[in-house]
């Protein structure tokens, strides 16, 4: 697939989205408290290293309410695809379950 970072999406990308563009980010070994408001978009990565938002969008409206969301909850805004929360599709890849017998696998890590 070509439009989603995990299986199970049937929505292709929108234009202007960039797959092959490589990013980093740095973590620090001793993690500070942060303040909610502080907090702008992106608040961590997912395992298969797609960004994850915060469920807001760059205008202070619910993302899921005012954007166009794939069945990954996610979109391409700007060119990057990112998540703006549970992503359905990744948990389903990593044979994640409702079963609340077992742990949950890890999705990602917050900064």
């Amino acid at each position: 697939e070509n439009y989603c970072s995990a299986q199970g999406s049937t929505t292709p990308a929108l234009m202007e989205t960039t797959f092959d563009t490589e990013y980093t980010q740095d973590f620090t070994l001793e993690p500070s408290n942060t303040y909610i408001s502080d907090i702008v978009n992106s608040v961590g990565y997912a395992v298969n290293g797609v960004n994850i938002y915060n469920p807001f969008t760059g205008i202070d409206t619910i993302a899921a309410e005012d954007e166009t969301l794939d069945t990954c909850v996610g979109h391409p805004a700007d060119g990057q695809y990112h998540y703006h929360g549970y992503a359905p599709c990744l948990a389903a890849a990593l044979g994640d379950t409702e079963d609340a017998s077992s742990h949950s696998s890890i999705l990602g890590w917050a900064y």
